[in-house]
């Protein structure tokens, strides 16, 4: 996924005309500014995202019931792109607003007949494979190819490679995404 695709992605901000929308291109935002997994994406709950610091991070905390690959912990600061940020910045205020500190930040949303309500619900056991689906829906709703959520991880490790000059860097960025060794 590159820079360019999540720009087309939050071209449009529906707000409360279609929250499932918003969430789901503010996830894809999230998703390319920290790297993280789909897992840990969908279980991060809104105590865990800290958008409006001066670094920004995520705290990918077994403790706090995130989903990570082998149970690991760690602490992931966002790249500094300032559009999708202030995306994500939205949303953030929105479930803050409306939902417990516990609760999911990619907050479930009950859909039907064309109605969309934001009700304190229980995520589902697929999460994971909601968000491929959604992710799938919105890029073909803007004209653009199929990503997976792993696919924005793959961007977010090539947007900040392409930055990386010193090895502390790549150390960095190697640490954000969870790896043991660079």
């Amino acid at each position: 996924v590159s820079c360019e695709e999540v720009l087309e992605i939050i071209r449009t901000t529906p707000g409360k005309a279609n929250t499932a929308l918003w969430r789901d291109q503010a996830m894809a935002c999230l998703l390319f500014l920290s790297g993280a997994r789909a897992g840990a994406a969908v279980s991060l709950p809104i105590h865990a995202v800290h958008l409006n610091e001066k670094y920004p991070y995520i705290e990918q905390k077994v403790e706090y019931g995130v989903k990570t690959k082998n149970s690991k912990s760690a602490t992931t600061y966002l790249h500094n792109i300032p559009e999708f940020l202030d995306f994500a910045r939205g949303w953030d205020e929105f479930v803050r607003a409306n939902f417990p500190q516990d609760h999911p930040w990619y907050a479930p949303i009950y859909q039907e007949w064309g109605e969309q309500t934001t009700k304190l619900l229980i995520p589902g056991k697929y999460r994971t494979d909601a968000l491929r689906k959604r992710l799938g829906m919105v890029n073909d709703l803007f004209g653009l190819p199929h990503r997976s959520p792993h696919q924005y991880r793959h961007g977010y490790a090539l947007y900040g490679l392409e930055r990386c000059k010193t090895m502390a860097e790549y150390h960095a960025l190697s640490r954000n995404m969870m790896h043991s060794n660079i």
